[in-house]
């Protein structure tokens, strides 16, 4: 029978500890790094980018939007249409109630939360720097918005086929908001 050294023990258990420190800090800075790349993408393209004239904006034609179909949904409970019980299974459930074309949920430093979009990652870079700048995109049919969760800021980037109108932005942050509390 043979025993155990209690010294080669602590050692290999200390070992692997390291091994595993090391494991997250490379994963934590190659995220800074690939972050940090995108913000600097995103500042040379904010430097050679044409202004926006609101004037031309106001001239262009605005698609028609239902809203009968969306005030009607200020009337429901949250709790009738979001029944998943992860976050991932209700954001398609919010992208089909408001017609959106995609969806993504991120932190306020530009990391994805969660999306009905394949490949959301630059998508949470771009807007939460956008939304940090208080600034909403030029395109009138994405639009952000921000709901305060345990300290921090989890920012809605929402895209659609039509613009969106200010009352729905104010229905799908309850939303967003009931399914955070719900989840997590």
């Amino acid at each position: 029978m043979s025993t155990i050294d209690p010294f080669l023990y602590l050692y290999t258990i200390l070992t692997l500890m390291a091994v595993i420190l090391v494991a997250v800090l490379i994963t934590n800075v190659n995220t800074f790094l690939y972050t940090k790349r995108l913000f600097e993408k995103l500042e040379k393209m904010e430097k050679t980018a044409i202004p926006n004239i609101p004037e031309e904006r106001a001239k262009a034609p605005v698609a028609p939007v239902k809203e009968d179909r969306f005030f009607k949904l200020k009337e429901k409970n949250p709790e009738d249409i979001y029944l998943h019980g992860t976050i991932e299974e209700n954001l398609p459930v919010l992208s089909d109630t408001y017609s959106l074309s995609s969806f993504t949920m991120a932190t306020s430093d530009g990391l994805v939360i969660s999306s009905t979009k394949t490949h959301p990652e630059e998508d949470a870079a771009k807007y939460s720097h956008l939304y940090n700048m208080n600034r909403q995109p030029d395109d009138p049919k994405t639009r952000l918005t921000g709901v305060s969760f345990r300290g921090g800021t989890v920012i809605g980037i929402m895209k659609s086929d039509t613009e969106l109108p200010e009352g729905v932005l104010e229905l799908i942050k309850r939303d967003i908001s009931f399914i955070l509390r719900k989840n997590l």
